[in-house]
């Protein structure tokens, strides 16, 4: 009987332990700290006289146990947003074909649905593509709802970049789609229209153009020579109090907003 309860009571502790560094865990990845510094916060817990890491009884460190605690909040989460999904009624997906840094395709997909009266936007993953066909990426598509139990007759919306690819009026992915969901509806992304729109009202004038070769070119004189940069540095801190950080190059936002007042004017 003593040592049963002995078992128990070490149990209790490694339990609530493993609870504490779960929840380190989960802070990690929902702010996008790298998994290297789970070591560094929970000695930081430690310093700050957190109770379940007053001790390294009980604490992972190895990079694998990390992992296991991330795939682990990973399934819960999936499990939870599949319940969500197939209690919704209707279903939106938002798909987006990218390259990866290691010039890999990909396809990252959300879900829109509807939870207890109110719309939620649910990321479902970032999944590698064969190609970037309309097929490759129907066929991927489906297999994502599949996975989720998501009945094809549910999906009534379909986001997109607007490419060929996904909007093609007989082979897109669109068209693929409404063989399975006749009133499947696509639509064309808002925040990507903006930017097109934006880039082509900056190429329609001629001072926007003139000003973004300007910047540009200073960016690069400045940005390929360390001494000019720090001549910049020295020159900045004798005009002002503010130092100069780094240089980053002109995005087409602001260009765009001066070309639509040049226009008003």
């Amino acid at each position: 009987m003593a040592m049963k309860s002995q078992i128990n009571s070490a149990k209790e502790r490694t339990s609530q332990k493993l609870h504490s560094q779960l929840k380190v865990v989960f802070h990690m990845a929902k702010n996008d700290i790298p998994g290297h510094q789970f070591s560094g916060m929970t000695d930081l817990l430690r310093a700050v006289g957190a109770p379940d890491f007053e001790t390294d009884d009980g604490i992972y460190r190895h990079s694998e146990s990390l992992c296991d605690m991330e795939r682990a909040l990973e399934g819960v989460i999936m499990r939870e947003l599949d319940e969500t999904l197939k209690s919704s009624e209707l279903i939106g997906i938002i798909i987006y074909e990218t390259v990866s840094i290691t010039v890999e395709n990909k396809l990252i997909v959300y879900a829109k649905i509807q939870n207890k009266g109110k719309i939620e936007t649910s990321f479902l993953g970032n999944y590698n593509l064969h190609s970037g066909t309309a097929q490759c990426i129907y066929e991927k598509v489906a297999e994502v709802l599949r996975g989720t139990g998501v009945e094809f007759s549910k999906v009534m919306g379909l986001g997109s970049d607007g490419a060929s690819v996904m909007t093609g009026k007989r082979a897109g992915v669109g068209a693929l789609l409404k063989r399975d969901s006749p009133f499947l509806i696509q639509v064309h992304c808002n925040a990507h229209q903006a930017a097109l729109a934006a880039v082509d009202a900056a190429n329609a004038v001629s001072q926007v153009s003139a000003y973004r070769r300007t910047v540009n070119t200073i960016h690069s004189f400045y940005k390929h020579s360390a001494s000019r940069t720090n001549r910049l540095r020295q020159l900045t801190a004798t005009l002002s109090d503010e130092d100069t950080v780094s240089l980053k190059r002109p995005t087409r936002r602001p260009l765009a907003v001066l070309a639509q007042r040049s226009a008003k004017r």
